[in-house]
């Protein structure tokens, strides 16, 4: 897995610096991947797809396989869930978040950890909280990154005491 994504992942990582700096390569991937660029990225951030790239990276190189599947499942799909009942649905805001958004996440997250080989449910479902509850307070680091670092490390942590 690592033969593969840490090249990708800084692949990634190029291209954002290319993005950043103006350089020639950029335009290469600019069709590409401007249209998918949020507010933030287009003012100077790197883009959400360096992020998740390289958190596979370090879930991977750090965790068990049971913990980075879940770690990485949490952050894909209740995101993905969040991001979609928040910014239709979200009543109740706090910061660029919502509550709807955060209950998306963590019911996305609850589910998910029930489908996760060879990990305790009770590990599942602490990490899926531990991964809700860092998605809800992620403003100034990308929750691409901590989601899966932070819920990954207590799983893991929670298996080596158990």
């Amino acid at each position: 897995m690592l033969s593969i994504m840490v090249p990708v992942a800084i692949g990634m990582i190029f291209i954002d610096i290319s993005r950043l700096r103006g350089w020639r390569f950029w335009n290469l991937f600019k069709p590409l991947i401007s249209s998918m660029a949020r507010e933030h990225e287009v003012k100077g951030d790197f883009t959400g797809a360096a992020y998740i790239l390289t958190t596979v990276c370090l879930v991977v190189a750090l965790f068990d396989k049971p913990v980075a599947i879940a770690a990485l499942a949490f952050i894909m799909t209740g995101d993905s869930a969040a991001a979609l009942i928040g910014r239709k649905f979200g009543k109740h805001k706090y910061g660029r978040k919502s509550l709807e958004g955060s209950l998306a996440f963590l019911m996305t997250a609850i589910i998910t950890a029930y489908f996760i080989p060879d990990l305790p449910i009770k590990i599942g479902l602490i990490g899926a909280a531990v991964a809700t509850i860092t998605e809800a307070v992620s403003f100034t680091i990308d929750d691409n990154l901590t989601v899966p670092l932070v819920s990954g490390l207590v799983m893991h942590l929670l298996l080596f005491i158990i």
